[in-house]
């Protein structure tokens, strides 16, 4: 019995896999269930059998995905750790996920961008609220621990999505702004020195501490 089992969750998996995929590359619009199911090499009709629709396994790729980073972020809330570490950590994840699901992120960009219309809306919303909430949290600590200036939230986290998505995914925007090369070595710790820069205030030198420096 458990042999079975195992196959359905590795089956499901797979499906929501390449689902993922070929919704990125095309689009939702585009992609239909013979093609994902021809590239899994499954029945057709174990889509129906798993997720009911094609809507339905759309939908089912958002809520996992956006639960998994949830999680991440709910368990980063509860951590002893400076705001400064706590900022380092959100980043990572960020990044983290950015590297690893490239292919949902695009999907996700694409409901951003036409979230009015989008059957996400309500789900995306709400996630992207309860990540604003987090990194809320950590700007005001830093602020009362003095190593953070005070800095609207919802325009930091726009910030990062922003500076995340067109390096990493090296969107067209990369072109416009720069040379392709000003890009090529950016990595986390990059990311995270330009954010720091933004965000974390200069320590002031203790009385004298400028003579002696001189």
């Amino acid at each position: 019995m458990s042999i079975i089992i195992t196959t359905n969750i590795d089956s499901r998996a797979k499906l929501l896999t390449v689902a993922e995929q070929l919704f990125a590359e095309q689009s939702y619009a585009v992609t239909s269930i013979r093609e994902i199911a021809g590239r899994a090499s499954m029945n057709m009709s174990l889509i129906g059998y798993y997720f009911g629709s094609k809507k339905a396994l759309y939908e089912k790729i958002f809520q996992t995905r956006l639960d998994e980073m949830r999680l991440s972020l709910q368990q980063l809330k509860w951590q002893p750790l400076s705001a400064v570490e706590k900022l380092d950590v959100f980043l990572k994840i960020y990044t983290d996920r950015y590297q690893l699901s490239g292919d949902f992120q695009r999907l996700l960009y694409r409901e951003i961008v036409f979230l009015s219309q989008s059957d996400m809306k309500e789900l995306i919303s709400s996630y992207l609220r309860e990540n604003v909430s987090v990194l809320k949290d950590i700007l005001t600590a830093g602020v009362t621990e003095g190593c953070f200036k005070s800095v609207n939230p919802s325009l930091f986290f726009l910030t990062i999505l922003s500076v995340m998505s067109t390096v990493i995914h090296d969107y067209p925007l990369n072109t416009i702004v720069g040379d392709s090369s000003d890009y090529s070595d950016i990595n986390l710790k990059t990311i995270k020195n330009y954010l720091h820069q933004i965000l974390i205030t200069e320590p002031k030198a203790a009385p004298g501490q400028l003579l002696k420096n001189e």
